[in-house]
């Protein structure tokens, strides 16, 4: 399975304060920074979920904000036909909400993100752990990066509901972790088959379609309650990546919460 190509680095920082009157130096010491980047194709959408938490989470927002780093790299156009775009899903409504990178010289959209069924500038904002497709609509360079910027996640625990239907989704902490190493068995519904148990599906934006696990219910086997590839015939080696995003497809009725709990 091809996923987007990621590259991840942390950086601690520390901030050293002189007492006024004395020769100690009191350092106090902030939650770490760190930068992701994101390989997204052209001519095509690529998964990309937000792995830090952005001091901006706006779309559109202040110098330096979530929605300069996702356009950082791509191309603007005059409507949602040319300039490339972002789509969030609503798992409550099923439907998607979109913002092109508007070209329109001379006035207030110019180079910011375009709602076009409001008719105005995106309010899109993206927490850590939400995801996006990425829509590139033009013939440049096979990829280009989106460098993420932010605060790495250190909350104890944070939380992913998945109601009935799709759910997109990132792993809520940026690290690399496989499928079948996560607790996410322990609230899912498992089944025979993919058509009665809890799905997880993987873009693969070079081959243009879906890598998919469900959630054996196989007593007496090692596949039971576990993450199953039917293609593979055998145990998913799908793996959560800091900036990748996957499609959930819960079967029950009643939604679920994963907790996550922060693995360093």
């Amino acid at each position: 399975m091809r996923t987007a190509n990621l590259k991840t680095g942390f950086v601690l920082t520390l901030m050293a304060v002189c007492l006024v009157g004395g020769t100690a130096m009191a350092q106090v010491y902030t939650d770490p920074v760190g930068f992701v980047k994101v390989d997204v194709v052209k001519n095509g959408l690529t998964m990309v979920s937000v792995p830090l938490d952005a001091a901006d989470k706006h779309l559109n927002g202040d110098a330096g904000c979530l929605g300069d780093m996702v356009k950082e790299n791509l191309t603007p156009g005059f409507s949602g036909a040319e300039g490339d775009e972002v789509l969030k899903w609503d798992p409550t409504t099923e439907n998607y909400s979109s913002a092109f990178y508007a070209d329109a010289p001379q006035t207030s959209f110019d180079r910011k993100w375009f709602d076009p069924d409001a008719g105005d500038l995106s309010t899109l904002a993206f927490n850590a752990g939400d995801a996006m497709w990425v829509w590139r609509k033009n013939t440049g360079d096979a990829t280009e990066l989106i460098t993420f910027l932010g605060w790495v996640p250190m909350e104890l625990t944070k939380s992913v509901t998945f109601v009935k239907g799709l759910t997109m989704f990132g792993y809520p902490f940026p690290v690399t972790v496989g499928l079948n190493d996560t607790n996410l068995h322990e609230v899912a519904q498992k089944g025979f088959s993919s058509s009665e148990a809890d799905s997880i599906y993987a873009w693969d934006p070079a081959a243009t379609n879906y890598t998919t696990a469900f959630l054996a219910d196989a007593p007496g086997l090692p596949f039971d309650n576990k993450w199953f590839d039917p293609d593979l015939g055998d145990l998913t080696t799908m793996s959560f990546a800091p900036g990748g995003a996957f499609w959930f497809n819960r079967y029950p009725a009643n939604a679920i919460t994963w907790q996550v709990t922060r693995p360093y």
